[in-house]
């Protein structure tokens, strides 16, 4: 009975051995040997060689429109070409100003509308453990969430404060930028009218 059990048992041991071998076979099959992760993982990259040269495509647009910018200058005279440039940069600087200040000012707004939900929500949970606490008897808690909305107010007003003195920088600096464009423009018509009248 020792013998048949044994052999049975080597039997088993062999037969899965020989499935587990057969199995690492099978992966080599149809599927090449990679699992779907791996796959995954190269449609990914890919797509990013994808990318990468529509990215190489467009710095190379931009630097043979450099190139077309640069012969331009040496027919037409250097010094046109410099100013025009000047202009042009000038120009795209306000603009990204306005464009940032804009969005600095949209971030702040939703700012500040989180910090007042956030205000709000921790003020009703600190007045609720108050009266929970008043119905309870507990005058030394009571005391102490009185002092913890007087804390939380105070530390609304300040971030609000903050946050007011931040929207007035830049609005200043919006206003700023805005001035310097009309400057821009108008010496950009001065140069015009001198042009023509040359």
């Amino acid at each position: 009975m020792k013998k048949l059990l044994l052999t049975f048992a080597v039997l088993l041991v062999f037969l899965l051995c020989s499935d587990l071998i057969l199995a690492k076979g099978r992966a080599k099959g149809k599927g090449g040997g990679k699992p779907k992760q791996t796959k995954r993982v190269e449609g990914k990259k890919q797509r990013n060689k994808g990318k990468a040269k529509q990215k190489d495509k467009e710095t190379d647009e931009r630097k043979n429109k450099s190139k077309k910018v640069k012969k331009k200058s040496k027919s037409e005279g250097k010094d046109e070409a410099r100013d025009k440039s000047d202009k042009k940069s000038e120009e795209d600087t306000n603009k990204a100003k306005g464009k940032e200040h804009r969005q600095q000012l949209k971030a702040l707004e939703e700012q500040l509308v989180h910090e007042q939900a956030r205000h709000l929500e921790r003020k009703a949970r600190l007045e609720q453990k108050r009266e929970s606490a008043s119905k309870e008897g507990d005058d030394k808690a009571v005391a102490r969430f009185d002092k913890l909305l007087e804390k939380e107010q105070k530390r609304y007003e300040q971030k609000v404060q903050r946050m007011q003195e931040r929207k007035q920088k830049i609005a200043e600096k919006t206003s700023e930028g805005k001035t310097e464009k009309r400057k821009v423009k108008d010496k950009a018509k001065e140069k015009s009218k001198d042009d023509k009248a040359d």
